[in-house]
């Protein structure tokens, strides 16, 4: 049967001589897996183009319940991205975003909220003058909230990572962020607002930050594993 829907690729992998299987995060039906023929053919020189990593599509596509690869019969850009390819910064950004959604999103269900957030985050990525060098730490507390572990915003000095909220006391644990990164973590909640251009935190500390919130995640995510592209990113902000 089938569906429009519209979708985020997320991995595109070689299948035969002319094929794809194109990793998709759909918002009618969550993480598919499409096969795409005739993708790296003399006669098919722009559909390749279609299945970029971070490239956001309007699909029609067959969808059964029961099957592990799908097909797609219609497909088209929804946004084509007028910035990113051309600035180094918004582009590493995006490398970052995408593998953190490889290393997150698993489930082949339905979660529009989530979707949405995704969708408009990498439009206003692209299109956005404000400045980005915050953004990332922007992205990674908005995708908190929708994963189920967004900071719990209550009285202390200090951010316990493993039980996600702010306290008075010293946990027993390493895993915190102390005084000064619990400040600027505290004056960045709001992410429903796209403030990351008014996030005034300074280099070093917008790296430790980071850092604290990739620990965040693996301490709330099972199997999350380590960031790879992050210190690519970091060599660009520096």
């Amino acid at each position: 049967m089938l569906h429009k829907t519209r979708g985020i690729v997320l991995r595109t992998t070689r299948y035969g001589d002319t094929s794809v299987i194109a990793k998709v995060y759909t918002e009618a039906f969550g993480l598919q897996s499409y096969i795409v023929n005739g993708v790296h053919t003399s006669k098919n020189t722009g559909k390749g183009s279609l299945y970029q990593h971070g490239n956001l599509l309007e699909m029609v596509v067959y969808h059964k319940e029961q099957g592990a690869l799908m097909r797609i019969s219609e497909c088209r850009f929804s946004h084509i991205y007028e910035q990113l390819p051309f600035n180094v910064i918004k582009g590493g950004l995006l490398l970052f975003y995408i593998e953190l959604l490889n290393r997150i999103i698993r489930e082949e269900e339905q979660n529009e909220a989530l979707f949405d957030f995704l969708f408009e985050s990498f439009i206003d990525l692209d299109q956005t003058d404000k400045k980005i060098g915050a953004h990332h730490i922007w992205f990674l507390l908005g995708l908190s909230k929708y994963l189920g572990f967004y900071p719990n915003i209550c009285t202390g000095h200090i951010f316990d990572l493993e039980e996600g909220a702010f306290t008075q006391l010293m946990p027993r644990h390493t895993n915190y962020i102390s005084e000064n990164g619990a400040m600027y973590l505290r004056n960045c909640i709001d992410p429903e607002l796209k403030n990351y251009d008014q996030m005034q935190i300074p280099a070093s500390d917008r790296r430790s930050l980071v850092h604290w919130l990739i620990n965040y995640y693996k301490l709330h995510l099972s199997d999350f594993g380590e960031v790879r592209s992050l210190d690519v990113l970091e060599g660009l902000f520096r």
